[in-house]
């Protein structure tokens, strides 16, 4: 993929532009300018243009009120020239098993989407304190991109470790990773076919009352689809670098998902939901030290099978293609199940710290020369191609249902079923 053009392509972030900040000297060489972002809870909240830096908004929640997330932009002649993020996050120590986020997240919606959603769309929908569950990542720019794509990810990063040897048994936080967008409109009762329904129709399910852990009434067992691990991540845990790639071909995506503490690696939803390690790397090849990423993604693809032997119709249409290097030595090479049944959406970037388990974790990330790319199979070397070609199992058109035509039956069977659910 080295020295291949591509069809569409971002390079290294637009210098930022900050009024009003000091300046001083600092490791850079230069002078710096320290941009503060306030938080967007992406998945419910607009975030306007002073939020966004670039393709990041900044995601936070539980964290001590000592962390924080500086963008310093080194400047010449007065201008800013280039951007370091620096994320320096102390866990909040609020009982065992609490969970905390300090991320960059691509994930959002702007102003412009906003106002070309609700053209479509009631406004009350989403206004604050609306009883929908969240929804703007089924919007979001970065999810919406051509699921066939090979997808590069490069950026500079330095990690520095406060804990002491007795806390890293306990470490386990995970520093990047790639996640669905689950449309929480594809709804199911306990034993039945999933159905995507309309706004309007999840509205008058909530009957006003806000929906949480993917639950729209628990008398009746009836879920909405809130999602789970996510697909691709990198984590530091007990002393290691771990990569971890998750599949799951379901049309509905339990809340629940395999993780690392379960024993056999699979768990009872084998093969249709998968998870497979790629890498273990020890902490201390790379940490206090800058090192180099570059990750290049294929994702998996999915369809709809129009004869199931299963109430849910998701089936796996292609193996993803997973390639790191770190430092220019490929570390990754590999192919398998990795992604979700999320309608063609490709699952989005987020850089940080994401502390799963509440664990004691004090760190510092620093990330610089974040670039991406966007490449057509057709743009890849020969070889490249190949490969790519060799990924799918084999399903044809014939045997798939669109999801519009899926849903149109599966909804005439609901509603025989529940001929009441909408009144």
């Amino acid at each position: 993929m080295d020295g291949v053009s591509s069809r569409r392509a971002a390079g290294d972030f637009e210098a930022v532009s900050a009024s009003g900040s000091g300046a001083k000297e600092d490791d850079f060489g230069g002078r710096r300018i320290n941009i503060n972002i306030g938080r967007v809870k992406t998945t419910k909240e607009v975030a306007e243009q002073e939020d966004i830096v670039k393709k990041f908004v900044k995601v936070q929640s539980s964290v001590s009120p000592g962390s924080r997330l500086n963008i310093k932009a080194k400047t010449r002649k007065g201008r800013p020239r280039s951007v370091q993020y620096w994320f320096d996050y102390k866990n909040k120590k609020v009982g065992n098993g609490s969970k905390s986020r300090m991320e960059l997240s691509t994930c959002f919606i702007d102003r412009d989407i906003f106002n070309r959603l609700i053209e479509t769309e009631n406004k009350q929908y989403f206004r604050e304190g609306s009883p929908l569950p969240p929804m703007f990542q089924v919007y979001s720019t970065a999810a919406n991109q051509p699921i066939e794509s090979v997808y590069t990810y490069e950026y500079k990063m330095k990690m520095i470790d406060e804990n002491n040897d007795d806390q890293e048994e306990e470490t386990n936080v995970i520093l990047t990773q790639w996640h669905d967008s689950p449309d929480p409109r594809i709804i199911k009762y306990l034993g039945e076919a999933p159905v995507k329904v309309s706004t309007e129709q999840l509205y008058k399910l909530t009957d006003g009352k806000a929906c949480t852990q993917g639950v729209l009434d628990r008398r009746s067992k009836l879920h909405y689809q809130q999602g789970g691990y996510p697909q691709l991540s990198l984590h530091l845990k007990r002393g290691m670098f771990t990569v971890t790639a998750r599949s799951d071909e379901r049309y509905f995506t339990p809340k629940g998902g395999v993780s690392h503490n379960v024993k056999n690696r699979q768990g009872a939803d084998y093969p249709r939901q998968q998870i497979h390690t790629l890498l273990h790397k020890p902490k201390c090849e790379l940490m206090e030290k800058w090192s180099t990423w570059k990750w290049a993604i294929r994702w998996s693809s999915y369809g709809l099978l129009r004869h199931s032997t299963t109430p849910d119709p998701g089936v796996l249409l292609s193996d993803a293609w997973i390639c790191l290097w770190i430092d220019g030595e490929k570390v990754i090479d590999w192919t398998g199940p990795c992604g979700s049944n999320s309608q063609g959406r490709v699952p989005y970037f987020k850089i940080g710290f994401y502390n799963p388990s509440g664990s004691d974790a004090d760190m510092k990330l620093i990330m610089k020369r974040y670039k991406e790319q966007q490449q057509h199979p057709a743009d890849l070397l020969s070889e490249e191609r190949i490969k790519i070609e060799s990924l799918g199992k084999g399903i044809t058109g014939p045997e798939l249902v669109s999801e519009s035509e899926y849903n149109s039956s599966a909804m005439r069977k609901l509603l025989e079923r529940h001929p009441s659910m909408f009144q």
